[in-house]
Formats: structure tokens, sequence, C-alpha cells
């Protein structure tokens, strides 16, 4: 995916739990992102939605998901 931190197997987790998109998960909470992915912490969810949201800040908005 184009999140740092987060490959396929995760990525589809993110996107059956609703966030298919890097804005998705740039936009979640913590805890919903640790719920999606098993193992994670509430700390390092924060770490991946922090990583979101450096890709958002550095590239131009698009239309496609995760796996884009």
């Amino acid at each position: 995916t184009a999140i740092r931190g987060i490959g396929a197997k995760r990525g589809k987790a993110l996107s059956d739990a609703g966030m298919a998109t890097v804005e998705d998960v740039a936009s979640a909470t913590p805890e919903a992102v640790a719920a999606a992915l098993r193992g994670f912490s509430v700390a390092d969810a924060s770490v991946i939605i922090q990583h979101a949201k450096e890709l958002l800040a550095s590239t131009p908005p698009s239309s496609g998901g995760l796996f884009s």
C-alpha cells in the first residue's frame, strides 16, 4: 500500500473495516485503526495514522484506494 508500515494483508484489514483510502486512515481514530489491525496497539495505530497524514501532505489527492 501507499502507507508506510501497511502491506497488502493489513491494507485489506483496513479496507474491510471501512478504511479504503489514505484519507480514511488519516481521519480515523487510533482506536478504530487498532481494532482493524490485530496485534496493533493504539500507539502503533497512531503512528500509522501519522504516516497517512504525512503521505497526504506530500502527494496530490487521488481517487485511488490504499493500493494505489
